[in-house]
């Protein structure tokens, strides 16, 4: 009996012994910390878990893009260039791109300002490429220092709307969909070879505005 008991005492200390490694395992307290604490007849502390908190400025997956530190805030420009940066955001995340699109359905780089500037502002044009744009004689190169809202921003083989003096939307990739970049960023490995501010534009309600 005497040897039984002591099988039995063994077994309960070994019990004992492996439910406080593992509770110290999953609470991720130290197994001395965690017995001391039982021996003073408290409950083990239990650390706070580490957090890390941080922001990406990529849109929606599947629709939305963009660059890490990109900003979203308008500025710059003036009404007319206003209203055009507000309603390329508005696009963000919702469009994906298609090569050659030309609605919300999907588009791509050219057939997103197109379709901004024809269908939302209601400004008479015909389809264009970027090329079309680089030259179009509707919108003037301005300095890069001062380019704002509603401004063109052009690449070769790229362009969007600026939204303020450093970040721009666009059509990207299949990837990204429209989203919002960095105007110097260089997506495609190239700089920007121009800003292009509207002459003027059509309202949707028929109004001319000046730019």
């Amino acid at each position: 009996m005497a040897h039984s008991g002591g099988i039995s005492g063994v077994a309960v200390m070994m019990t004992g012994i492996g439910g406080l490694l593992i509770y110290a395992g999953i609470k991720n307290v130290k197994v001395r910390d965690a017995l001391q604490a039982i021996l003073r007849g408290q409950k083990p502390a239990v650390p706070k878990p580490i957090t890390t908190s941080v922001s990406f400025e990529f849109g929606p997956s599947g629709g939305g893009g963009g660059v890490v530190g990109a900003n979203n805030s308008v500025a710059g420009g003036n009404a007319t260039g206003t209203a055009i940066a507000n309603k390329a955001l508005s696009y963000v995340g919702r469009v994906p791109y298609v090569w050659g699109g030309t609605t919300p359905a999907g588009w791509d780089c050219s057939g997103m300002v197109y379709y901004i500037l024809n269908t939302d502002f209601g400004m008479p044009m015909t389809r264009m490429t970027t090329y079309g744009f680089d030259v179009w004689n509707g919108a003037s190169n301005i300095p890069r220092s001062q380019a704002a809202a509603g401004d063109l921003v052009m690449y070769n083989g790229h362009m969007g709307i600026a939204i303020n003096n450093t970040d721009y939307v666009s059509a990207q990739n299949p990837q990204l969909g429209t989203g919002v970049s960095k105007i110097d960023w260089a997506p495609y490995t190239n700089p920007v070879t121009s800003i292009r501010r509207l002459n003027s534009v059509t309202n949707n309600v028929g109004g001319l505005i000046s730019v």
